[in-house]
């Protein structure tokens, strides 16, 4: 039933014209929030405004399968885990060897790594209990990047049960990555370094970068070497932000009392 659903725009600082857009969709099943901050930051200041049970992230990029959100929730719905993810495919072919890697490497990640190693799964295609967001919490310390690996994290060590849904497909358009720019900015920012930050946060570091090695050694591709040779840049570029024994980093209105 339409009552039982709520769609949630959380905004942390788009253009006015397309702010203004959103707040034009607002009624009854649509709810616009402008919450200024980086990605972490909106996410944290959002999680307490969610009213339903259930939890669905879908990115900008992505668009539904038949049947997608019943896929995705039914598992938690009949109490078989606490939170799920699926699959994306691309919308269209590859036009280029940066769309063609991002493709290819997502089919390899859904089909041979994602099932026997839910921390690998992505917050674009996730459903959780709203009562584990509410509970664990996003961080808005790990405001670079890292914040959705850091929860997937924190929900499986504090005993919540993640569960694959190989059917629930998203389809991902990445054809806006055309150029290395674009390519090295996306891999370097978006993934290594919120990874960085977030595996030093919870003391997995070594054990999670050694499983990554011998889980990416069987995906063949020429631009999965310029990768292996940015991870331990993207250390770096880490610690130089923060420091090794706390990779988190506050603004003075999200600082805690404690840490998450």
């Amino acid at each position: 039933k339409q009552d039982l659903f709520e769609i949630i725009i959380a905004d942390g600082g788009s253009p006015s014209e397309l702010v203004d857009k959103f707040k034009s969709l607002q009624n009854n099943l649509i709810k616009f929030y402008l919450l200024p901050g980086n990605i972490a930051e909106t996410r944290f200041q959002v999680q307490n405004l969610i009213s339903s049970e259930i939890t669905v992230f879908i990115d900008t990029d992505e668009l539904p399968t038949g049947n997608w959100l019943e896929r995705l929730t039914t598992p938690i719905v009949n109490g078989e885990c606490d939170f799920t993810f699926g699959p994306t495919e691309p919308v269209m072919l590859s036009t280029n060897c940066f769309t063609r890697y991002l493709n290819d490497y997502d089919e390899f990640l859904y089909k041979y790594i994602v099932p026997h190693d839910i921390l690998k799964g992505a917050m674009g295609n996730s459903a959780w209990r709203t009562e584990l967001i509410k509970d664990v919490g996003f961080d808005p310390c790990l405001g670079i990047g890292g914040e959705d690996y850091d929860l997937t994290i924190r929900a499986s060590l504090k005993g919540y049960r993640g569960k694959f849904v190989k059917d629930a497909v998203l389809k991902h358009d990445q054809s806006g990555i055309r150029t290395f720019k674009k390519f090295v900015r996306k891999m370097f920012y978006n993934y290594m370094v919120g990874a960085s930050l977030a595996y030093r946060k919870n003391n997995m570091l070594f054990r999670r970068a050694s499983a990554s090695a011998i889980q990416n050694a069987k995906f063949r591709d020429p631009l999965e070497i310029l990768n292996f040779l940015m991870k331990p840049a993207a250390l770096i570029f880490s610690l130089m932000i923060n420091p090794w024994e706390d990779p988190r980093h506050c603004r003075e209105e999200f600082m805690p009392s404690k840490k998450v």
